[in-house]
């Protein structure tokens, strides 16, 4: 199986472990530490290092939530506001389909 069809899985729990970030901190090695854990439990490959990362610009690039702190040589990753998360958000209606409902 191409490893873009577990690119679901490792958003989910990229998502899921930036969000606890005020309890723990994840450095990009810990993020990748840990998606291969969980990869590995629900039988799906493992990833690198740079899918990691392409996966963290990606939901920099279509929600802009996180943040890089500096923790002595280390950078920490966290969403911006901690109680975000990408499978919380609301569905808007774009404008097109709210001038079709008022017709």
């Amino acid at each position: 199986m191409p490893t873009n069809k577990n690119a679901y899985y490792r958003i989910k729990i990229l998502d899921r472990l930036l969000s606890e970030s005020v309890v723990r901190r994840y450095t990009t090695g810990d993020l990748t530490d840990k998606c291969n854990d969980e990869l590995k439990e629900i039988g799906q490959s493992t990833v690198t290092r740079r899918c990691i990362e392409e996966d963290i610009q990606f939901i920099e690039k279509n929600f802009g939530k996180i943040e890089r702190i500096r923790s002595g040589k280390k950078k920490i990753l966290r969403y911006t506001n901690q109680t975000d998360s990408i499978f919380n958000q609301k569905i808007s209606i774009p404008p097109v389909f709210s001038a079709l409902k008022k017709s």
